[in-house]
């Protein structure tokens, strides 16, 4: 089940495309996504062709082994990229935050989950899991679904 799907179901909003499409639309105001990377870190997301497999790699372990921070990767380009990832994170997430303090983030997945709790001060709730997945069918997020109606 994808997040419209969940949505549709579990509060009634009727969205007909992908969240993504529905705010780039227009019709779900209330809502924003952001990746925790402006590029995908999942390995099968590249050409089999692409000449960056390095750099692909070290992406995927990043995905792949979200809870451990770049001090403590052993491997010194992986936690460089890292660094990196992080650094655009924080930059875009600042971005956002001066437009408005009042917002509420849900991070998707373990690595955006690390990624928000190395900024400060951040008002979230518990995460939830990585839309990609699908692993939203059957579940109920209580905290989500009071957070949602709460604002519409």
């Amino acid at each position: 089940m994808d997040v419209s799907s969940y949505l549709n179901e579990k509060i009634g909003l009727g969205f007909a495309s992908p969240l993504g499409c529905e705010i780039k639309s227009g019709n779900a105001p209330l809502f924003g996504v952001m990746n925790a990377s402006l590029m995908p870190l999942d390995k099968r997301c590249y050409s089999c062709s692409d000449r960056r497999i390095e750099m692909i790699d070290n992406y995927d372990f990043i995905r792949r082994n979200p809870k451990t921070l770049p001090v403590r990767r052993r491997n010194r380009d992986v936690a460089l990229i890292e660094r990196e990832l992080i650094s655009s994170f924080k930059k875009r997430f600042d971005s956002i935050r001066r437009r408005d303090l009042n917002i509420t983030y849900v991070p998707c997945g373990e690595l955006a989950d690390k990624f928000l709790g190395l900024i400060n001060d951040v008002q979230k709730i518990d995460m939830l899991p990585h839309p990609s997945f699908n692993q939203w069918k059957g579940k109920d997020f209580v905290r989500l679904n009071e957070l949602i109606r709460s604002v519409i």
